[in-house]
């Protein structure tokens, strides 16, 4: 009966909260690749190999500094998997090759857009693109292996502003349908009960 935006973060002093995230990667698989059939998506392989500047792989994150400071980590094919993802991207899972999907589809809609709506996403597609996680302009025809999903700028929550919303559910055929969800849901992140149950752990530990 909980909100929520109050899940797992309400809880009980007498019930041990889930592991943390720290307490999960000791034991965590190794990230998956790219399966073998996806190899064989020569379509895709060719527009990727034909069009470098389009598939950056962008990251704030110093990733041979990351590798030194995790040497030492015990699960070091966990690591060895973050580290190949951080570098090569990560594969979330999908089956890009399904019966019924085709090898492109432009799931875009019209929109209408005010003034302030359109000045609003070309201000935010200048700032991605000038940090280089969205692409330049290629062209008006999607090239082959690309899907296209519908997005929308909506009211920012509690805000004058506005928000740039993607929709990977959209219809079928779409990015999301494409995961396997048993392997990306049903894990928690850290909330304010591995938050307490660290700073009590800290505040009654024998000096």
């Amino acid at each position: 009966m909980r909100p929520k935006y109050l899940r797992h973060n309400l809880w009980s002093l007498s019930v041990d909260p889930m592991m943390s995230a720290a307490e999960w990667m000791l034991s965590a698989s190794r990230l998956p690749p790219p399966p073998q059939n996806e190899y064989e998506n020569l379509a895709a392989i060719r527009m990727i190999e034909d069009n470098p500047t389009l598939f950056k792989i962008v990251t704030p994150i110093k990733v041979d500094v990351l590798e030194i400071l995790l040497e030492s980590h015990p699960n070091q094919p966990f690591v060895n998997s973050v580290l190949d993802g951080l570098r090569k991207g990560f594969w979330p899972w999908a089956s890009i090759i399904k019966d019924g999907y085709p090898v492109t589809l432009d799931k875009s809609r019209p929109i209408c857009l005010t003034p302030e709506k359109e000045d609003f996403l070309n201000e935010q597609l200048k700032h991605e693109q000038s940090l280089e996680r969205m692409s330049q302009e290629f062209g008006e025809d999607l090239l082959p292996g690309m899907y296209c999903i519908p997005s929308y700028v909506i009211p920012k929550l509690h805000s004058d502003g506005w928000c740039l919303v993607d929709d990977l559910s959209a219809g079928p055929c779409s990015l999301n349908s494409m995961v396997d969800h048993q392997c990306v849901t049903g894990y928690q992140l850290d909330n304010l009960a591995q938050l307490d149950k660290m700073m009590m752990k800290k505040c009654y530990q024998a000096p």
